[in-house]
């Protein structure tokens, strides 16, 4: 019988840790769509800037600033072009800093 009320107290504790959870849970999910936003409008506003001919990605040529100066370091699969996969890559590294 004195295994009963630890057995209690163990439940209690991991339902507690169950709502702690979901609360984290339910915050970080408030944030992530503002972010995507802000990653999304990022990646929308260097194409827009940067892309000449429109084709979803920006070459070597068609890079200014700081992506041309830092243009093999985003051009991770190294093709010569900076995709939206590695703008988005590019959009997350700055919003981390």
């Amino acid at each position: 019988m004195k295994a009963f009320p630890a057995l209690l107290v163990l439940c209690y504790l991991f339902f507690a840790g169950c709502e702690t959870i979901q609360k984290v849970a339910k915050t970080q999910s408030a944030q992530i769509p503002e972010a995507d936003e802000e990653r999304e409008q990022r990646i929308q506003l260097w194409l827009s800037e940067q892309d000449k001919n429109q084709d979803g990605k920006i070459s070597s040529n068609e890079a200014i600033l700081k992506l041309k100066a830092n243009f093999s370091r985003n051009d991770h699969n190294g093709d010569g072009f900076i995709d939206r996969a590695e703008l988005g890559r590019l959009a997350d590294r700055l919003a981390s800093n």
